[in-house]
């Protein structure tokens, strides 16, 4: 089988554009939860961060703790402590909440857009059989690889275990898992698995036999050139 040059260099060009557009998006999605819970967070070409937020029961928490501080402190139990020990555990908890909902939104954006183009793929798999890829088919082909994503993060938590980094604990998945009060890479391990059979799916059931070479040699070549330009060029001038 002969690799389409044609093809393979679109297909190059639109894995090159879905890098960077998967990537920001991703953080893009991060950004527009925190302003919704009312932080004032800054958006990176990679990462977004919370920035400060005014919490109106940090104000209150204050109050009470200046208004009977001798009770709160005290070794004893008293009214006082307990109403203040029971508001900061309740803030404490509501603000774990709201910073989980911060976190999931980025992978459940990157999700839910592989899904459209997953289900659409479904739904034109027919289609498709009969009278091979349209420019529209391969642009839900495109949705559908968001999911590389999940994949990749097996892939570098993976890398990143073997050497024993803690930059593995860092990223979105095991800070969700966490969380839920499950070991670190349960959420890295079961979407990185779920997202590489699904892939696997649309390469071997999908894309036409003839047009196979084409794709996986422009998605291997367009992920990795899209992640050097972005994330060491164009991205950190852009959004540093």
């Amino acid at each position: 089988m002969k690799i389409q040059p044609r093809l393979f260099l679109l297909l190059t060009l639109g894995f090159i554009v879905l890098t960077g557009v998967g990537t920001l998006s991703h953080e893009v999605a991060h950004y527009l939860t925190m302003k919704h819970f009312g932080y004032r967070p800054k958006l990176h070409y990679a990462s977004s961060s919370f920035g400060p937020r005014a919490f109106p029961e940090v104000a209150v928490l204050d109050s009470l703790y200046k208004a009977d501080k001798s009770k709160i402190t005290a070794p004893w139990q008293s009214p006082q402590k307990a109403r203040f020990t029971t508001l900061k555990k309740q803030f404490l908890q509501a603000k774990a909440y709201d910073e989980f909902i911060c976190r999931l939104a980025g992978p459940l954006h990157t999700v839910i857009t592989g899904l459209i183009g997953f289900v659409l793929l479904i739904y034109r798999k027919g289609h498709i059989s009969t009278t091979g890829m349209a420019w529209a088919d391969w642009f839900c082909v495109l949705l559908t690889f968001f999911w590389s994503r999940q994949v990749l993060n097996l892939v570098v938590s993976s890398f990143q275990y073997l050497i024993n980094s803690k930059e593995r604990l860092q990223s979105d998945e095991p800070q969700l898992s966490l969380y839920l009060d499950m070991p670190w890479f349960t959420l890295t391990i079961a979407t990185g698995c779920l997202a590489a059979i699904a892939l696997s799916w649309i390469v071997l059931f999908i894309i036409p036999l003839r047009q196979r070479p084409a794709f996986i040699t422009a998605c291997i070549a367009g992920i990795a050139i899209g992640w050097v330009v972005y994330m060491h060029w164009l991205g950190p001038i852009l959004l540093p």
